[in-house]
């Protein structure tokens, strides 16, 4: 007996569609960083610039600490909303729980 699921989308497109929309707004690189002044972006595969905190966001992955992120450097991110809007609130770098391995 097949599910519904299975019924609708047999092929898997679907499901395939939908991890390709979520990976391109939590995928994307670095746009700038500035240690200095505390700010930094990440420009979203879906084209959206989010800003991030320097001394706030959590790095995980490849990089532990901010001074070694580069401009154009792949990264995965999770954002939170924050009272000046949203913002990026962890950054993994290489290969990342996002990609296959375990979080923290």
């Amino acid at each position: 007996m097949s599910s519904r699921r299975e019924d609708r989308d047999p092929e898997g497109a679907e499901t395939d569609a939908l991890l390709n929309t979520l990976r391109a707004r939590f995928e994307g690189h670095i746009h700038n960083v500035e240690v200095v002044r505390d700010t930094g972006s990440v420009l979203a595969l879906d084209g959206r610039k989010l800003d991030f905190m320097p001394s706030a966001v959590r790095l995980m992955g490849n990089i532990t600490k901010v001074e070694a992120l580069r401009v154009g450097q792949p990264v995965t991110f999770d954002v939170s909303q924050t009272a000046a809007g949203p913002r990026i609130s962890r950054l993994w770098t290489g290969d990342g729980p996002w990609r296959g391995e375990a979080a923290e």
